[in-house]
């Protein structure tokens, strides 16, 4: 064992690796004086100069003023120069210049020590100063390399299902795929050309992108031109704020990566590139890549020296012939380094055949390959380590190091040969639970838990941290990172950096939960739904058993938010939850991805009878009113299903025609399900292709509107007409109203489209006014949508004021459904069209559910008896009761009554027998354009 060095040499080394192990940058300045009115930088440690860029010779013995990136105005700077001269410690931002000429985002801590002529100034990067913040350097030198190494970058971003989702992609990306940009990305980004087998690895990697975890993942993608290739993905994950640290407790909102071509089983001695060679040159060196083994794959060189011209005639040689077995010992330590950590490494080496001093810089491509960059090294750099010297502290110095290591975050320990503690600082001293005192002479082992111990001893694996265990004074065992250092020059010995992980395991435990699980009902969210998903299905395939996907939705559930408030409607949610739970087994999954709508996957369901069942279960389930402070609401449901293997054989496809089911389920009655059938998507794409062509019909003027006469059953006379929408595209030819009309309300163009109605059929009558056709209304349809609009009363003001029209020849036609959804609202609505004049007929009556207490409240002007009481009312006892039951409500709330379909002169009789005051149908008259209606209304029209 060596002996100890001289007390007066060791604490200044030691405390210099001590700060050089910490990330947090630092740097020691002095304050200003009359003899020296300038603060002036005396030491720098290893994270500034990284950070920065900048070297530790061009930094020592500078003016502060070096690290400024603004003017002398800069608001940051001069209130740290203010502080420094009250010798006050201050906190703030400061933004420094780097060596690439961009600049930095810091938040800075000043502290003065207890000499009163220094300082410790401490940096934390924010966010990047060039560009957005976050973005990632894509710019430059990076895109070069991507493009020399036949690959290329990417950006994803997080979207609202927590999912990964092509953002941009770089020229080299383009070449590889063969599709340009907007192509990719309207295929689906990357994850739509990866060949189905592989589809499951890029899930694993967005999954671990999204819980901030780097990745490499090797997979198959189909080209434009029919090819398939292997791909390498690297990527790191991106957090809000930029940083791609993994112990942030910020959300993953991005990630970057590179895609180059997998030369795995490929045969070597390709050639290196024209950028390749291009590049060599500018950097006035050789390029090799090489595997493992120092085996060159290829070189280029940009030199004609004779290192330069002997690595490039080694044509598949090993570099041991160029260099020796020494020198090549060391290149393969920095190789070995590089592909461990996935860092460059670096060193300076001296050739032996001709002496001259080289820079060799080590940088992973892959698992098993390094790029090498090989350069003559500048005057004044080490040998040993390829860098600057740095400026070594004097013995006079210690105190300052001394105050400077009590603001380190981090624990330090110094080590002596024999492994034991020499010092400790007041950091490791809180994370170990013991003072200095009881920490010096200690085993290093005998502070981490038996099992893992001292990491491998100082020396053999420094510049890593590596998760460990330590043991408290108490007993008690503590997460956290242990970082290995050696000390510099001969001394014996080393240092560790402890480094207490408990928030940050804390942390992570918490972004995982919120990444996989919903927050509102602790349910599993989509993401976590998915993979569960994937993994059920191979289980599914190897023992053949069947699955069930089933999306569940809430019907009209908006109602409850609007009407209970947010904080009920989030209850009943949870109460949904609760029970959709409760109707499955322990193996079933039910998921909530967001909004009002359930995930369900149930496990070896044995076909479509057991899915039916588990379906019914549900919807009885969740049949009763729930209970919330005194509210009992209820909710209806409507369920879709898929079933594998039969609908889908990947989950993306299971959930699409789970959805399509869900879509016919809504179509066909409330609370019910339905089972996906193939047919399903004929109708899907027929539904899609109606509303594509209907978004375009009002531009195109393919809308048109019918008109259908309303008589006095009493004088037999002409009273008005009622406006009808009709549609005849060129490509689809005439489209009945039952088939565009759902659409339009689905989508929200029916808002559009009835403001249309509304306008022509007003000005369509004030046209018929004006040629003497006096006294006739016009009624118009209009939907629920429309009217729950909050300007919906505006519009009609407006429509008025705007024609001129006056309000008692309009005619508002509302379906019972639609004036009982909101009842205060909508009297309050009826009596602003009451006060312009404009009158409201009850559409389709005995078809909804009014209540006669609510309706005795609506300012209306009529009753229409729905057509399906009409037909059959001089057959069917129970029809002409319900009809006589409308004429006699009508008589009670004195508004009038209108029977519409009447197609036959003995429903004519029956009606006018019974006191209905009007009515409509083909007896009396089919609806007809506007020129037809005209003729036939000066004609007198065909009288009943």
């Amino acid at each position: 064992m060596r002996a100890d060095p001289p007390a007066a040499i060791w604490p200044a080394a030691d405390l210099q690796a001590m700060l050089d192990g910490t990330e947090r940058a630092m740097l020691l300045v002095t304050r200003p004086d009359e003899g020296r009115p300038h603060p002036v930088i005396v030491w720098t440690n290893r994270a500034l100069r990284l950070l920065t860029g900048l070297a530790g010779h061009e930094l020592a013995g500078a003016r502060l003023r070096r690290l400024r990136a603004g003017g002398p105005d800069e608001p940051g700077f001069a209130a740290l120069l203010s502080a420094l001269a009250a010798g006050l410690a201050w906190t703030g931002e400061l933004t420094l210049p780097t060596r690439t000429s961009g600049t930095l985002s810091l938040t800075a801590q000043l502290e003065p020590l207890a000499d009163g002529r220094h300082a410790l100034l401490t940096l934390e990067a924010r966010t990047a100063g060039r560009g957005e913040p976050g973005e990632p350097d894509l710019s430059g030198a990076a895109r070069l390399l991507g493009d020399l190494m036949g690959g290329g970058l990417y950006r994803l971003r997080a979207d609202v299902d927590a999912g990964l989702k092509l953002e941009w992609a770089d020229a080299a990306v383009e070449r590889l795929t063969g599709y340009p940009l907007p192509e990719l990305l309207a295929r689906g980004g990357l994850s739509g050309l990866v060949v189905p087998k592989d589809r499951a690895r890029l899930r694993r990697r967005n999954l671990d992108l999204m819980n901030g975890v780097a990745t490499e993942t090797c997979y198959r993608l189909r080209t434009a031109d029919g090819r398939e290739i292997r791909l390498v993905d690297r990527a790191r994950p991106l957090r809000a704020g930029g940083t791609t640290a993994a112990t942030t407790g910020l959300p993953v909102v991005a990630a970057v990566g590179t895609l180059r071509l997998d030369h795995t089983g490929e045969p070597r001695g390709s050639g290196p590139s024209a950028d390749a060679r291009l590049m060599a040159e500018l950097l006035d060196g050789t390029i090799l890549l090489v595997d493992a083994e120092l085996q060159p794959l290829w070189v280029a060189s940009g030199r004609d020296d004779a290192l330069s011209l002997a690595l490039a005639d080694l044509d598949g040689a090993s570099l041991d012939e160029v260099l020796g077995e020494e020198l090549a010992e060391q290149w393969r330590d920095r190789i070995e380094q590089a592909l461990v950590t996935g860092r460059r490494a670096q060193t300076g080496f001296r050739w032996p055949v001709s002496g001259q001093v080289w820079h060799l810089l080590a940088a992973p491509m892959g698992p098993e390959a390094a790029l090498l960059v090989v350069r003559p090294l500048p005057a004044g750099q080490d040998e040993r380590s390829g860098q600057p010297p740095q400026p070594s502290f004097a013995a006079e110095e210690e105190p300052f190091l001394r105050l400077v290591l009590e603001h380190v975050a981090d624990g330090v320990l110094v080590l002596g040969e024999d492994e034991t503690v020499r010092r400790a600082s007041r950091a490791a001293e809180r994370i170990f639970g013991l003072p200095a005192s009881a920490l010096r002479g200690r085993s290093v082992a005998s502070l981490f838990q038996p099992q893992e111990r001292q990491p491998e001893g100082v020396a053999e694996a420094p510049g890593r941290f590596k998760e460990r265990a330590a043991i408290r004074a108490a007993g008690e065992l503590v997460p956290v990172e242990v970082l290995a250092m050696r000390l510099p020059g001969e001394l014996p010995g080393g240092v560790l950096i402890v480094r207490d992980m408990t928030l940050r395991k804390q942390t992570d435990a918490t972004i995982r939960n919120l990444a996989y699980t919903d927050p509102l009902t602790g349910l599993p969210n989509r993401l976590l739904f998915l993979d569960r998903l994937e993994q059920a299905i191979e289980r599914a395939r190897r023992n053949r058993q069947e699955l069930a996907v089933m999306v569940v939705d809430l019907d009209r559930f908006k109602l409850i938010n609007e009407s209970l408030g947010l904080d009920k409607g989030d209850r009943v949610l949870r109460a949904v939850a609760m029970r959709i739970g409760n109707s499955l087994r322990r193996s079933d999954t039910v998921a909530r991805p967001g909004s009002d709508e359930f995930l369900v996957l149930a496990l070896a369901t044995d076909g479509a009878e057991g899915a039916g069942k588990v379906a019914q279960k549900i919807l009885d389930g969740l049949q009763a009113p729930f209970q919330i402070n005194g509210d009992e609401p209820t909710v209806t449901t409507s369920i879709g299903i898929a079933l594998f293997p039969h609908d889908g054989d990947d989950p993306d496809q299971l959930l699409r025609n789970a959805g399509t089911a869900l879509a016919r389920a809504k179509e066909q009655a409330s609370h019910s399900y339905q089972f996906y059938t193939t047919d399903m998507n004929a109708k899907a794409y027929q539904r899609l292709v109606l509303e594509s062509r209907l978004r375009k019909a009002t531009e195109r003027g393919e809308l048109s509107l019918h008109f259908q006469p309303l008589v006095d059953l009493l004088e037999e006379r002409i009273v008005g007409v009622e406006a009808l929408l009709r549609w005849n595209s060129p490509e689809l030819g005439f489209v009945p109203p039952s088939d565009f009309i759902p659409i339009a309300e689905e989508t929200g163009l029916i808002l559009p489209i009835g403001e249309w109605v509304l306008r022509q059929a007003v000005a369509q009558m004030r046209e018929w006014h004006a040629d003497g056709l006096h006294g006739l209304r016009i009624a118009v349809n209009i939907s629920a949508r429309q009217f729950q609009a909050r300007d919906f009363v505006t519009k009609i003001r407006r429509l008025l004021a705007d024609t001129g029209f006056p309000g008692p020849f309009l005619e508002l036609e509302l379906t019972e459904s639609s004036i009982m959804r909101d009842v205060e609202e909508t009297v309050h609505r009826l009596r602003e069209l009451a006060e312009l004049g404009v009158r409201v007929t009850v559409d389709d009556f005995g078809t909804g559910y009014s209540s006669l207490a609510y309706l005795k409240r609506f300012p209306i002007g009529a009753l229409k008896i729905d057509r399906s009481f009409i037909a059959d009312v001089t057959t069917d006892a129970n029809d002409a009761a319900i009809a006589r039951a409308v004429v006699a409500l009508a008589e009670t709330l004195k508004v009038r009554v209108v029977g519409e379909g009447v197609e036959t002169r003995q429903q004519f009789e029956f009606l006018r027998a019974l006191g209905c005051n009007e009515a409509q149908g083909y007896l009396i008259g089919r609806p007809m354009p506007a020129a037809n209606a005209l003729a036939w209304l000066r004609n007198g029209g065909r009288q009943a």
